[in-house]
């Protein structure tokens, strides 16, 4: 039995069979859609480059021009005799970066993944509902500054108290995303399932979590944008490795341009990442406008 719904933008189509046979939904296929340059996103880094150059005019040695900062980046990425001068680990900026990347990628998923469940949990029990939603609400208004510090004393430098505090970051933002999205899901799609003969579990598997797919992943998106300073921040209270533990020491000698090189390295990784999870989002949600307008 076919059951078609049908909305603006385009047709959802519910193929569901009897509950003796292989139940599954069949979405509309459509054909990879490639990125183009936007006109108006190149004017934007145009622009982005002037005023960088217009801070150097009006700031002088504290914001070093752009073409000063891209060739500290190069020449001390991969290894750097100044860097070990001033008593960091051999190898550059690289393995900072590194250890950043892995804290912010780690401490994400598994917020993310803390948050989905408790979100989810939320929205279907009221008893859930009623316990997380102090917990979140506590944990939201903390500022991970004044926590970070805790975290610390309590777990050490251990490079695991970073990625724990990415998590829990993570994992607040990503309930709420999840607990809105689930309950925002049109309840008419829910009562068709029932009707065509889906269980609780195939109709959550396969209705309520594809719909709130694209809702959860603007709350995996935010969580990832702040990740990166948290883990930073983490980083400079105490860490061996890590962007912040280089932030601190460059600027114990005051060197501005080696900051802002670092930070301009940061930024890249930052794009990219997210770049990443916006495929990722696509791929999941290629039956809806959400991943087709990225």
């Amino acid at each position: 039995m076919t059951y078609e719904t049908g909305t603006r933008s385009q047709l959802i189509q519910l193929d569901f069979v009897c509950p003796t046979q292989t139940c599954s939904p069949e979405f509309p296929k459509q054909s990879m859609k490639y990125p183009r340059i936007d006109p108006l996103s190149v004017i934007g880094v145009g622009l982005a480059i002037a005023t960088w150059y217009l801070l150097s005019l009006l700031l002088g040695n504290n914001f070093p021009p752009l073409h000063q900062v891209l060739a500290n980046a190069t020449e001390n990425l991969l290894d750097s005799a100044y860097l070990v001068g001033i008593t960091l680990p051999e190898g550059g900026y690289w393995p900072h970066l590194v250890r950043t990347i892995l804290n912010v990628v780690v401490g994400v998923a598994v917020g993310t993944a803390m948050g989905i469940c408790t979100g989810t949990a939320s929205a279907r029990w009221a008893i859930a509902d009623r316990i997380m939603d102090p917990i979140s609400a506590i944990l939201g208004i903390l500022p991970i500054v004044a926590v970070a510090p805790f975290f610390l004393i309590w777990f050490g430098l251990a490079p695991w108290t970073q990625v724990a505090l990415v998590a829990i970051y993570a994992s607040t933002i990503v309930h709420l995303y999840t607990l809105r999205a689930i309950r925002n899901v049109n309840p008419r799609y829910i009562e068709y399932s029932y009707t065509l003969g889906a269980n609780a579990f195939r109709t959550f598997a396969q209705v309520s979590l594809p719909a709130a797919l694209p809702e959860i992943f603007g709350g995996i998106r935010t969580a990832l944008s702040a990740a990166w300073g948290i883990s930073a921040i983490a980083e400079l209270l105490g860490a061996e490795y890590g962007v912040g533990r280089v932030i601190i020491s460059l600027w114990g000698v005051y060197d501005n341009t080696g900051m802002l090189a670092l930070l301009l390295l940061l930024g890249l990784i930052a794009v990219i990442v997210d770049m990443m999870l916006l495929g990722l989002r696509e791929y999941l949600t290629r039956w809806s406008d959400a991943g087709s307008q990225v």
